[in-house]
């Protein structure tokens, strides 16, 4: 899970950085190219949130027999997603010709809910950590590798249509 908020992290700093070279220096075909990435970016956050709690957090607190043991995480969801949201909205306006692109807005939007999603992101690894005390229960290295493999294969699900 650590490698998967890294590069979240890693992928939302390329485009806070990136936006400006591209407003500032970017043809047409640049600006709609960079925000299919930044598109890209958005869908990858919200399938990793919904597989969380669709799939990852509810089997957690199962195995582990302590009922709302993720809740936390889950909760933490709520303090972004308007944020996240406003940010999908706007890539998409600007994927569709709807809206002109600026670094600007582009960042005021991202300064808007990154942060909290940045704590979400180490609190959570955090307490992934924390599950070692219940060991007895489950071997979480396999657990993991098992659950990320099953979220792997469902290919379904990661699908992200670009023009």
């Amino acid at each position: 899970m650590t490698i998967v908020h890294d590069c979240l992290i890693r992928g939302i700093n390329a485009v806070y950085l990136q936006c400006v070279n591209v407003t500032n220096k970017g043809n047409a075909k640049d600006k709609k190219d960079f925000a299919n990435f930044a598109y890209a970016w958005g869908r990858m956050i919200n399938e990793h949130y919904t597989v969380e709690e669709e799939k990852i957090l509810p089997e957690i607190n199962e195995v582990t027999g302590v009922e709302g043991l993720m809740d936390a995480n889950v909760n933490e969801h709520f303090l972004f997603l308007g944020g996240l949201s406003a940010y999908d909205q706007y890539v998409e306006k600007v994927r569709t010709g709807k809206e002109d692109w600026t670094a600007e807005r582009l960042r005021a939007i991202i300064d808007s809910f990154m942060p909290t999603l940045q704590t979400h992101l180490e609190n959570e690894i955090t307490t992934l950590v924390r599950l070692e005390k219940y060991a007895d229960k489950c071997d979480w290295d396999v657990w993991f590798q098992t659950t990320a493999n099953q979220i792997a294969s469902d290919g379904t699900r990661a699908l992200i249509e670009l023009p």
